[in-house]
């Protein structure tokens, strides 16, 4: 995954860019090659038009449209945390606190 925004994902600094826009720039100066993680699946349902606009961006992008919507939907996460105010990377804020109970929780799951 991209540097830059990998350091985004871990709580990094605060920007007054969209991480849309910061993502699409990031892809244009590296054009690096996909590096997924992709555990957890879901569907999204798109209309013809969202489709076409979604292949045709990350057709003028060079990356794959499964993998341009997973860094989009990414990005708009992190928009959305931000302007919420959850602190996602602090274990002290409910977010925070939130986020080591799912993990804890899913080790146990592990444990079994």
């Amino acid at each position: 995954m991209i540097k830059k925004y990998n350091y985004l994902m871990n709580g990094g600094m605060e920007m007054s860019k969209s991480k849309v826009r910061e993502l699409i720039e990031d892809i244009l100066l590296e054009n690096t090659m996909e590096e997924y993680h992709n555990d957890v699946r879901f569907t999204v349902t798109l209309t013809p038009e969202e489709d076409f606009r979604l292949r045709y961006v990350a057709n003028v992008l060079n990356r794959s449209r499964a993998g341009l919507a997973a860094d989009f939907i990414c990005a708009a996460v992190l928009e959305a945390e931000e302007e919420l105010g959850l602190k996602f990377g602090d274990p002290d804020s409910d977010c925070g606190k939130a986020y080591l109970a799912f993990l804890e929780s899913r080790e146990q799951g592990d444990d079994e």
